[in-house]
């Protein structure tokens, strides 16, 4: 195996572990201040249709553009939404802040979608 295979392997890992983390905060977030389960579990149905959404959109792209390209770039887009949705939690939580909280995740699910396509287009290469 490659140096590249592991670096790739420990960066699937690592977006992986990381993606888990801030899903179960923020829905344990939205449940604390607003008490409804189901609303909660509104962030986990998000991701998944952004998910599915970005699976049919990728191949659009993937035959444009370089892998590698698409997957710095979706990092950089990854964390930035990240960087803004701790930016979101640290105000007081009314209805906007939990609209932009589904935005925010809506958006990060759909790049992470990306970033596991070119993953894997990636290492077949």
């Amino acid at each position: 195996m490659t140096q590249r295979f592991y670096f790739l392997a420990a960066s699937q890992v690592t977006t992986n572990v990381g993606f888990v983390l801030y899903t179960m905060a923020l829905t344990s977030y939205i449940n604390q201040n607003t008490g409804s389960t189901a609303l909660a579990s509104m962030i986990t149905m998000t991701s998944l249709l952004a998910r599915l959404l970005s699976g049919l959109s990728v191949p659009l792209l993937a035959d444009r553009y370089k892998s590698i390209h698409i997957m710095r770039a979706v990092q950089v887009i990854q964390i930035g939404m990240l960087a803004g949705l701790y930016m979101l939690l640290t105000q007081e939580f009314t209805v906007t802040v939990l609209a932009m909280c589904f935005v925010i995740v809506g958006i990060i699910s759909f790049f992470n979608g990306f970033f596991s396509f070119s993953k894997r287009r990636l290492s077949a290469a």
